[in-house]
C-alpha cells in the first residue's frame, strides 16, 4: 500500500505491485515478462510525394568484358552528365547502321538544237562526301549529245573537270565525276552536229555519310 513501510526478512519474497496512470496494475506472464498487446493493424500515413534526389553526375564502371545485345528498337534517355568508364574489351551483338543524308535531283533538257549548248543541273556539292551526275540521252529521233562536267568556287566562274562524255544513241547513259573539288558543279551540254535536236535527263545524286 502507498506510504506504508513493509518488513520482510527474506528479500526474494518481497513483492511490489506497480500501477499505471489508469489505476490498473501492470501485467506479466508466468515467466515475469511484461505482457504487451499489439493490434493486428497499425496505421501508417505516407505522404503523397516522396522526394528522391539524383546527383548530376552518375559514374558507371563496365567490367573488362561485357556482352551487349541491342534489340531492334531501343529508346535511351541520357541525363545531363554521365561518366562512363569503358574497359579494354566490349562485345556488342546487333546491327549498327549509319544513316546517310541523300541528295537526288533530276533536271531535263527538251528538244534543244544548239551546237553551242548551255549549262544544266547546277548543284552545291560542298558538304557532300560522294556525288555523281548521271545523264540519259532521250533524244527522238536519235541525236548525239556532248557533255562536260564543270565546277566553280563562286557559281560565276566555271572550269572544265574530267573527261568529255559523248552519248550517241537514244537511251544511252553516261556519268560525270569531278577530279577536283570546288563548291559548285553543273553539266555543260551541246549537240554534236548542227541541226540535231537533243533531249536529256540529268540526274544529280549524292550522299553525306
Amino acid at each position: 500500500m502507498p506510504n506504508y513501510k513493509i518488513f520482510q526478512d527474506v528479500a526474494d519474497q518481497a513483492r511490489v505491485k506497480i500501477y499505471g496512470n489508469q489505476d490498473v496494475a501492470l501485467n506479466t506472464d508466468g515467466s515475469g515478462t511484461l505482457a504487451v498487446s499489439v493490434p493486428e493493424t497499425i496505421g501508417v500515413t505516407i505522404p503523397e510525394i516522396i522526394g528522391v534526389t539524383i546527383p548530376d553526375a552518375v559514374a558507371v564502371t563496365i567490367p573488362e568484358a561485357v556482352a551487349v545485345t541491342i534489340p531492334e528498337a531501343v529508346a535511351v534517355t541520357i541525363p545531363e552528365t554521365v561518366a562512363v568508364t569503358i574497359p579494354e574489351t566490349v562485345a556488342v551483338t546487333g546491327t549498327v547502321a549509319t544513316i546517310a543524308a541523300i541528295t537526288d535531283n533530276i533536271f531535263t533538257v527538251e528538244d534543244v538544237a544548239d551546237v553551242d549548248g548551255g549549262p544544266v543541273g547546277q548543284a552545291t556539292v560542298l558538304g557532300l562526301d560522294e556525288w555523281t551526275y548521271g545523264v540519259v540521252n532521250v533524244s527522238s529521233p536519235a541525236a548525239t549529245a556532248v557533255l562536260q562536267l564543270q565546277i566553280s568556287p563562286d557559281a560565276s566562274n566555271w572550269i572544265d573537270s574530267g573527261a568529255v562524255v559523248t552519248l550517241s544513241t537514244t537511251n544511252s547513259i553516261g556519268t560525270l565525276v569531278s577530279d577536283t573539288f570546288l563548291k559548285y558543279a553543273r553539266v555543260y551540254y551541246h549537240s554534236a552536229s548542227a541541226g540535231d535536236t537533243i533531249s536529256l535527263n540529268v540526274y544529280f545524286q549524292g550522299q553525306s555519310l
